[in-house]
């Protein structure tokens, strides 16, 4: 995103991929109950239905990635193509940050017709991210076929706890609902299956 071909300086920012906090964790934990485990060890119908569970899991968070106000209503910068960046007055942070406010579009000026504004590349940032993907997999041995005979359940589940991850705002400045967030990642997803193996 350009707004001055001939003084592309002004346009050194942050990477449009910058995420400068990031966390992913997977675990693979089987649960402690059936035969050889710590709880329900007896075998016997028990054991069929209780234990071989194994649970896996994916937990992801990260803060959000940086996006650029820009004037929303026309480009009336003299430039044949590019973006036009407003006039930053102040910072853009909301007191109170919400999915209605998320920055402060009065902190932006359009700039007089045939300038260019004052303000930065991807100055502002999207709301972080976070969700869990979980899996409950049990394998059931088939005798008759052999070592290889194997009937695997599973159930899966994403954004298991249904936490909603909100999209980018609406970046135009001078256009309404400037600052607003209007959409969001799906919600919870689950899934059931099974796979048969010889």
């Amino acid at each position: 995103m350009v707004q001055d071909n001939y003084d592309l300086e002004a346009n050194h920012s942050r990477a449009a991929s910058d995420v400068p906090s990031l966390v992913a964790v997977g675990v693979v934990y089987p649960l402690p109950l059936g035969k050889g485990k710590a709880f329900l060890n007896q075998g016997g119908v028990s054991d069929v239905v209780l234990g071989g569970w194994e649970l896996s899991s994916i937990v992801t968070a990260h803060t959000g990635l940086v996006f650029t106000p820009v004037v929303g209503t026309g480009n009336l910068s003299g430039a044949l193509d590019g973006a036009w960046f407003p006039n930053r007055l102040a910072s853009g942070h909301p007191s109170h940050q919400s999915i209605n406010e998320w920055f402060d579009p009065s902190a932006f000026a359009v700039p007089t017709a045939g300038t260019f504004g004052n303000s930065g590349r991807n100055i502002l940032r999207d709301p972080s991210f976070a969700n869990v993907d979980a899996r409950i997999t049990k394998n059931f041995k088939i005798p008759l076929l052999g070592d290889k005979g194997v009937l695997q359940l599973h159930a899966d589940g994403s954004d298991l706890f249904n936490h909603p991850n909100f999209g980018p705002p609406n970046t135009g400045i001078g256009s309404s609902g400037a600052g607003q967030i209007t959409s969001a990642t799906t919600s919870r997803n689950l899934q059931f299956g099974a796979r048969f193996a010889f």
